[in-house]
C-alpha cells in the first residue's frame, strides 16, 4: 500500500494524475420537501386525468365477423357526425359466405352490414341507410359476430 502511495504522488508531481477537486454533493430537486409534494400532487393529476379521457368509447376492442349468411355482403363503417357520411370499406371485394373478417374499432363505432353480389368491388361511399342493411354497434365484448341469413347478428 504504500508503495502504491508513492506512485500516486510521483504522478501528480509529474502532472499525470491530476488532483480530483472535491466537488460538492448537489441535492436532488426531488429531495426537497417541497418538490416530494409538488411531484405527487402532478402525478395524481395525471392520472385522475388519464382515468377520465380514457372513456368507454377509447377502449380499442378487435372482433371477428363471420359470413354465415348464404351468400356475399360487404362491410363499411360508418364515421359518427352529420351527414352526409362517407362510408369506409373494411375489405376490398365482398366477403364470401363462410368467410371471416377481423376488424380493429373502438366501442361505439358502427359498420353497416349489406348483401352483395360475389367478387364486387366495393369502394367509399355516401352513407344513404338502406332496409337491407344491418348496423353493428361495437360493444364492449365482440368476440366473434355472426351474420346469418338474415343479416342478424349473433355475439359470441
Amino acid at each position: 500500500a504504500h508503495m502504491g502511495m508513492a506512485l500516486v504522488d510521483r504522478r501528480r508531481a509529474c502532472g499525470v494524475l491530476r488532483p480530483q477537486r472535491r466537488i460538492p454533493k448537489k441535492t436532488h430537486s426531488l429531495d426537497h420537501p417541497w418538490r416530494r409534494r409538488t411531484t405527487a400532487a402532478a402525478r395524481a393529476v395525471c392520472v385522475c386525468a388519464m382515468m377520465v379521457s380514457a372513456t368507454p368509447r377509447d377502449v380499442m376492442t378487435k372482433f371477428s365477423l363471420r359470413n354465415l349468411s348464404g351468400g356475399s355482403i360487404g362491410v363499411w363503417w360508418v364515421p359518427p357526425g352529420p351527414r352526409p357520411k362517407k362510408m369506409v370499406p373494411q375489405t376490398k371485394v365482398a366477403i364470401r359466405n363462410s368467410s371471416s373478417l377481423e376488424v380493429n374499432s373502438y366501442r361505439g363505432h358502427e359498420f353497416a352490414v349489406r348483401r352483395l353480389p360475389a367478387k364486387t368491388s366495393i369502394d367509399e361511399m355516401p352513407y344513404v341507410p338502406q332496409d337491407d342493411e344491418t348496423i353493428l354497434v361495437i360493444g364492449a365484448t365482440n368476440d366473434v359476430v355472426i351474420v346469418d341469413e338474415d343479416l342478424q347478428l349473433a355475439r359470441r
